[in-house]
């Protein structure tokens, strides 16, 4: 009786670990895991397990910076089941990365975003036992093309975050930024460039917010401002398309300066 009371508070009761495999994942792929659930001092009963595949998303507001945590997609993993007392339990369990997924890494740097996998263990008359595990997401052949481009144009990958806000066509309360830096390829009239991917069946939205600077001789009293612009990627042209100069030319006709001859545009992605 000790043991089932001291169960219900969570001390010595069932614990949940989820296992992700180690196989790189992109928006859209498949990701395999093992839920293990280790039985505790006594007999319970599990009302499910759900996964949530969850990201941090940041709001600003008066300069306070605030943390949300944002459910991207919820997984039912299990029916309900009696655990003994000691035993252990291995669910197998495979579902597929939402499109709009974070990505976490590219090109091997980190890219400072959180996407990770919280498990949900649901004791019946006892506390909840939880676990969370980060996951490492790539970008897919569309992303990693527009991003390649980029970096090839000259840009400068600077940082990339997770903003809490919804963008047309998509269906989170967030979105990410990639934020490169232009090192003065366009002279003073742009200082970043941000990415944004939306990506559905088949085919990436790619959104530019482009950092434009104010010129003239009272640019000073003026402030900056941003041009937004997109353009679609679709995966049949992912490799086919010099999505460097789809770039240059938007950032170009937005800030009104001319061609740079020097840009290398032979490669195509």
């Amino acid at each position: 009786m000790f043991k089932s009371l001291l169960a219900k508070v969570g001390v010595g009761s069932a614990t949940v670990d989820t296992h992700l495999a180690p196989t790189p994942v992109f928006p859209g792929s498949s990701l395999r895991a093992d839920i293990v659930v280790k039985g505790g001092a006594v007999e319970q009963d599990i009302g499910g397990i759900t996964l949530s595949l969850c990201t941090r998303a940041k709001s600003e507001h008066d300069d306070v910076v605030t943390w949300h945590e944002v459910e991207l997609a919820r997984i039912p993993a299990c029916m309900p089941f009696r655990i003994n007392a000691g035993q252990t339990k291995t669910i197998p369990v495979e579902f597929i990365l939402p499109l709009e997924t974070p990505l976490t890494q590219w090109n091997d740097r980190a890219l400072s975003c959180q996407v990770y996998v919280r498990t949900h263990l649901d004791i019946a008359s006892a506390l909840d036992a939880k676990d969370a595990d980060p996951l490492a997401v790539t970008p897919t052949p569309a992303q990693a093309a527009v991003l390649a481009a980029c970096e090839r144009l000259g840009l400068s990958f600077f940082k990339a975050d997770i903003e809490m806000g919804q963008i047309p066509g998509s269906n989170l309360p967030c979105f990410q930024e990639i934020e490169f830096s232009t090192r003065g390829l366009y002279g003073p009239s742009v200082g970043e460039v941000e990415v944004t991917f939306v990506t559905r069946p088949g085919s990436t939205r790619v959104i530019l917010e482009i950092d434009r600077k104010s010129r003239g001789p009272l640019s000073f009293l003026a402030s900056s401002h941003d041009d937004i612009v997109a353009f679609e990627v679709s995966d049949q042209d992912t490799r086919h398309t010099d999505w460097a100069l789809t770039i240059d030319d938007l950032i170009r006709s937005r800030a009104g300066i001319s061609r740079r001859q020097s840009v290398d545009h032979s490669r195509t992605f």
